[in-house]
C-alpha cells in the first residue's frame, strides 16, 4: 500500500509539470506496462486517458464505428470514437424501455448510423426519427451555414436498408418533437442551444420510465451549463457529465 501511494505522489507531482508524452510514459513505467500497449495515450477531441481504452477500439461498437466513420468526409478515425461511444452505449440501456428512438442534429448522420447497429435497432419493433432540415445553419457560425454539415438527406437515407424502420424529418426542433409519442431515447445535437433547452421539457414529458437523453454540446468549449442548468433544474433532474462534454439525464 505504500509503494502504490508513493508512486501515486510521484504520478500527480509529475502531472503539474511533463509534458504529455513524458507523463504517459513515466505512468506506463510506474505500472510496468509498455509504452505501446494497444489502446492507450489516444486523443479523442480534446479527451485523452492513460487508462485502456479496449472497449473504444475492440469488440462490437468498434466494427460498428469502423464501418461507418467515414461517412463524414471531415473526419479522423478518432475524433468522434468517444463521443459515438457515449451516445451509442446509452442507447444500448434503452433497448427494451418502451418507445421511439430520436436523434435531433444528423448532418453526416455518423453517430445515428453506428447507433443503430450497436443496438441492433431493426430488431426492436421502434422506429428511428432523424430530425435535421439539412440546412447546414450554423447558429454558432457568423458565416451562418457551414461548410462542415451535410446538406443532402438522401445521402443519410442511403445509408440503411430500403425496409430499416428510419423517418427522416426535415423540420427543427420543438416543432419536429409534435408527432412522436413515447420516446425511449432522444440524442441532440443541433449545436443550438436554446432550440435544444426548449424541446428538453417536451422530450421529458414524452420519454418513458428508464430513458435518456443525451446532449452532446452541454459542456464543449465554452460550455452551454448557463443554457442548460436552468432548463435541468425546472425538470428537477441532475444531468450526468461526461469528459468529452456531453451530458446524459435519465428519467425514473
Amino acid at each position: 500500500m505504500r509503494t502504490i501511494l508513493a508512486r501515486s505522489k510521484v504520478i500527480n507531482l509529475v502531472s503539474r509539470w511533463a509534458p504529455p508524452a513524458i507523463f504517459d510514459a513515466l505512468v506506463a513505467a510506474f505500472r510496468g506496462l509498455p509504452v505501446d500497449r494497444p489502446y492507450r495515450f489516444a486523443d479523442y477531441q480534446g479527451v485523452r486517458t492513460v487508462f485502456d481504452a479496449q472497449p473504444l477500439h475492440a469488440g462490437r461498437f468498434a466494427e460498428s464505428y469502423e464501418r461507418h466513420w467515414r461517412l463524414d468526409p471531415h473526419f479522423t478515425s478518432d475524433v468522434m470514437r468517444y463521443r459515438c461511444y457515449n451516445v451509442a452505449t446509452l442507447a444500448m440501456q434503452c433497448r427494451n424501455v418502451v418507445g421511439d428512438f430520436v436523434f435531433a442534429g444528423i448532418s453526416y448522420g455518423v453517430s445515428a448510423r453506428v447507433l443503430y447497429d450497436f443496438v441492433e435497432f431493426e430488431r426492436l419493433g421502434k422506429v428511428f426519427h432523424l430530425i435535421d432540415p439539412f440546412t447546414a445553419i450554423n447558429p454558432n457560425d457568423r458565416r451562418g451555414r457551414s461548410d462542415f454539415y451535410n446538406t443532402d438527406p438522401d445521402y443519410v437515407r442511403a445509408q440503411y436498408p430500403v425496409d430499416a424502420p428510419v423517418k427522416i424529418c426535415r423540420d427543427i426542433i420543438p416543432d419536429a418533437l409534435t408527432g412522436i409519442g413515447s420516446i425511449a431515447f432522444a440524442a441532440l445535437n443541433t449545436t443550438n442551444p436554446p432550440a435544444e433547452t426548449a424541446s428538453l421539457p417536451i422530450l421529458f414529458n414524452k420519454l418513458a420510465a428508464g430513458g435518456i437523453i443525451v446532449i452532446d454540446t452541454y459542456g464543449t468549449i465554452g460550455g452551454c451549463f448557463a443554457e442548460f442548468d436552468p432548463a435541468f433544474a425546472k425538470l428537477g433532474v441532475t444531468p450526468l457529465w461526461f469528459p468529452s462534454g456531453q451530458c446524459a439525464v435519465i428519467k425514473r
